[in-house]
């Protein structure tokens, strides 16, 4: 964690999160990526159980406001562990 930074975690408050495309590309500029775009975030929402305020799209960026997920980072790992395991029965 960089020297100064704090992290308020666990505190049920609302994060404003912006990030941009690769050099700033317009990679969000048709109605295909962003709808791609929109069915991505909402199965990511889905499955970390945050809640989705608000948020924009543009062609180079994105701004989100969600909530913190309901869902406990020990237990999303030891789920996700448990599904590797249960495939790899399959694999043989």
């Amino acid at each position: 964690m960089s020297a100064g930074l704090l992290r308020y975690q666990h505190t049920r408050h609302l994060h404003y999160i912006t990030f941009t495309c690769f050099h700033r590309a317009s990679y969000l500029a048709t109605a295909s990526a962003r709808e791609l775009f929109e069915k991505t975030l909402e199965r990511v929402r889905h499955w970390y159980g945050f809640y989705l305020n608000a948020y924009v799209v543009m062609p180079e960026h994105v701004h989100l406001l969600i909530s913190e997920p309901e869902r406990d980072r020990a237990a999303l790992l030891s789920e996700k562990h448990t599904h590797t395991h249960e495939n790899e029965d399959d694999i043989t």
